[in-house]
């Protein structure tokens, strides 16, 4: 990456920045980490937010991952639309058009990722030998502006090991939320995507940190923080003290419910959806040998909806706040 940018350049860059004021990139070093079902909850719940509100907003799901697994918790993988990440690939390429799948909940759009986002970084390591690696980046930057006006929020599921797909993801966005599970590897994970941001401050020197999500911890203590949680968010927030930041280890912490995680991926829902779902066998009817099959664990869904509803109201409150003092 050139020390120095020309003017034009900068000029480029602030002007596709400009659009993109709520654009959240949900990352962390580490895989296993609940970026891409924190990206599927949290988006379809700001969609839900807006329709419900009557309002014409709309917001965009982008997944930066090879794995393409947000088509998987959303459930359109394998649907007309689903390019495997083609269209992200071709706006590294040069001026391409983004083509999201439309409507895959309502006010809900999808940007899809999968196997051909294997073949950025080789695009990226091959414009870096030709001098033209920002070239590169601001032409995902450009292509994602082109189309942000349509949407009031963009989030990006970051993939854990690909450096050149988060630093696209980083250098695009103005926010990032970092989910943590309570193993030591976690905390490692956080601090990669410290050496992340640095690498992306050169073309985005506004990429701001707004929190971290403690992710997949059991439920003890009733309300009052103990144990396990009490001491994992004590060390998270001396990790971000350490590296001189001021984001906050949001309040609301997600549960680990496997039934629920597994169920919601395996339909394509979200926790919201599959509470109220009534299209699976009853556990009487199991028991009673009447029917087979797994009883869906709505009621533990019900329980992970609501979580994520909290978090939600924290992390898209924190970015209108941060947006009131600017202002």
């Amino acid at each position: 990456m050139p020390t120095q940018l020309t003017s034009e350049q900068v000029d480029s860059i602030i002007k596709a920045r400009s659009v993109l004021p709520r654009a959240i990139a949900v990352i962390n070093g580490k895989g296993g980490q609940g970026k891409t079902t924190c990206t599927a909850q949290l988006g379809s719940l700001m969609a839900e937010a807006l329709r419900s509100s009557e309002s014409t907003g709309r917001v965009l799901v982008v997944d930066m991952d090879p794995q393409g697994n947000l088509g998987l918790d959303l459930g359109y993988q394998g649907t007309p639309g689903d390019d495997g990440g083609m269209s992200i690939v071709q706006s590294v390429m040069g001026p391409s058009k983004l083509t999201p799948i439309r409507d895959v909940r309502p006010n809900l759009d999808a940007l899809p990722g999968g196997d051909n986002l294997e073949m950025v970084p080789g695009i990226l390591v091959a414009r870096g030998a030709s001098g033209s690696l920002d070239d590169a980046r601001m032409s995902f930057l450009k292509a994602i502006a082109d189309i942000a006006p349509a949407y009031d929020w963009i989030l990006f599921d970051c993939p854990p090991l690909e450096p050149m797909l988060q630093d696209l993801a980083l250098i695009t966005a103005r926010w990032a939320v970092s989910p943590v599970t309570f193993d030591e590897g976690a905390r490692q994970g956080l601090a990669k995507v410290s050496k992340r941001f640095t690498k992306a401050a050169e073309l985005n020197p506004e990429l701001e940190l707004l929190g971290v999500i403690m992710y997949a911890f059991a439920k003890t203590g009733g309300d009052e923080e103990v144990g396990q949680r009490k001491r994992i968010r004590a060390k998270l927030e001396a990790d971000l003290r350490k590296v001189g930041s001021e984001a906050p280890v949001f309040k609301q912490v997600i549960r680990r419910i496997d039934s629920a995680a597994e169920a919601s991926r395996e339909r394509g829902q979200v926790f919201t959806e599959l509470e109220s779902a009534t299209d699976g066998p009853k556990w009487w009817d199991v028991r009673a040998g009447r029917v087979t099959g797994t009883v869906l664990p709505t009621e533990r869904a019900a329980t992970l909806a609501d979580e994520f509803q909290a978090l939600a109201g924290e992390i898209f409150g924190r970015v209108l706040e941060k947006e009131r003092e600017t202002a």
